[in-house]
């Protein structure tokens, strides 16, 4: 919701750059006013939901499908990852049930989706499967239903460019549940020092209090924590400390449209979302995460705008249309949505966690952003007194079989 800004307040800032000058988009600070007291908006009929207490990581109890698109794409990614369903199947004791999607759903028809199809695809609600696997990219299977999805389940998302790359993730995964479990484990939680605003307060309100959360819970984060972020950001020195990483925590700018646009759509999906580590220092992209030890076998999470995918179109559009209407916005504020694929252009996952999850010496999950990353997300202002939130990435549970 559109306000302003009170005497002393430090508004949420968004994580975004121009891919060429990698500058900030917007060099202001961001009106919010809370929501708090108003009724929330109709969403999606939930019905009954999967008991939180039970056996969460029990895959027998909690059970594991797969949502793939309709037609011959569908078909073919199912039979890439035939060995990880035939594992699945086994390790459950039951037949992994398998759903066919339309490639374009609304937030409507995903919801009635899940309510008329997912939700009545078994007599008991205990043997609908919670961990559901979506396959294929965007354009393939709608964010939309993976946003209905995950209301109440554990959903995941496998794209990649070629039907190999599917298939050498699976066999990555495997090897690593049947291999012996890692005696140590180590924890990096990495924020660029660029000197701008947005990622000062992700430092302070984000990567140092989940290290000290970390600390704090060690029974639970049984893992050697290390903090970073060099005062002259340095992309190589993150994959050098990566290598010997577990779980990795990342907090910087990802790359949007440069000023005079993203020359081609093949250009805007290998660039955009890249790492950023300020105006002197290269990006961190896609295609250098394809090979070489970086997190192995971990969980990466990165806190950056679109570092996961672009949408066709933002869910702060009408919200940044409003505020470029009022004038409440300095920098480029028009050139937020730029990023945005053109018309007709379909919406797709980014080029790093691709590379990174087909890379045979990489992480086995990545967590970001499909959109635009604010502070707001660690700093809530519904109290009517900011304050940091930083346990809302902390509190995230990863369990290597």
């Amino acid at each position: 919701m559109v306000g302003s800004k009170r005497a002393g307040e430090e508004a949420p800032g968004l994580l975004l750059v121009d891919a060429d000058r990698r500058e900030p988009t917007l060099t202001a600070a961001v009106g919010v006013a809370t929501t708090r007291g108003q009724a929330a908006p109709p969403g999606p009929e939930h019905g009954h939901l999967w008991d939180e207490q039970d056996r969460p990581n029990d895959l027998v109890a909690q059970r594991w499908g797969v949502i793939a698109p309709e037609g011959p794409d569908g078909d073919a990614l199912l039979a890439a990852i035939a060995p990880l369903i035939a594992a699945r199947t086994e390790q459950q004791g039951a037949p992994v049930k398998l759903y066919r999607v339309p490639a374009q759903m609304s937030p409507a028809s995903a919801a009635s989706w899940k309510r008329e199809v997912f939700n009545r695809s078994e007599r008991l609600r205990q043997h609908l499967p919670r961990y559901q696997l979506v396959l294929g990219d965007l354009h393939q299977v709608a964010e939309t239903l993976q946003i209905s999805q995950a209301t109440d389940g554990f959903v995941g998302r496998l794209a990649f460019d070629t039907l190999d790359d599917y298939a050498h993730y699976c066999a990555k995964l495997l090897a690593a549940e049947a291999a012996a479990p890692p005696t140590s484990r180590r924890a990096l939680f990495h924020g660029v020092q660029d000197g701008t605003a947005a990622t000062e307060a992700g430092l302070r309100g984000l990567v140092r209090p989940c290290v000290e959360l970390a600390r704090e819970m060690a029974a639970l984060f049984p893992a050697a924590i290390e903090a970073s972020g060099d005062e002259e950001p340095d992309p190589g020195a993150l994959c050098s400390r990566a290598a010997a990483t577990d779980v990795l925590l990342t907090l910087s700018h990802g790359a949007g449209a440069p000023r005079g646009g993203w020359r081609s759509a093949g250009e805007q999906r290998a660039r955009q979302g890249a790492m950023s580590f300020g105006r002197d220092a290269d990006d961190l992209r896609g295609e250098q995460l394809a090979s070489g030890k970086f997190v192995s076998q971990g969980l990466w999470l990165m806190f950056a705008c679109f570092s996961a995918g672009t949408p066709t179109t933002s869910k702060y559009a009408r919200w940044l249309d409003a505020l470029i209407a009022s004038g409440q916005l300095a920098g480029r504020p028009e050139q937020v949505l730029q990023s945005l694929p053109r018309p007709g252009e379909p919406a797709f996952v980014a080029a790093i966690p691709k590379a990174a999850l087909r890379n045979p010496q990489g992480p086995l999950a990545f967590i970001g952003h499909v959109d635009l990353a604010w502070s707001y997300s660690f700093r809530e202002v519904d109290s009517g007194r900011p304050r940091f939130q930083p346990g809302r990435a902390s509190s995230t549970r990863w369990r290597r079989r």
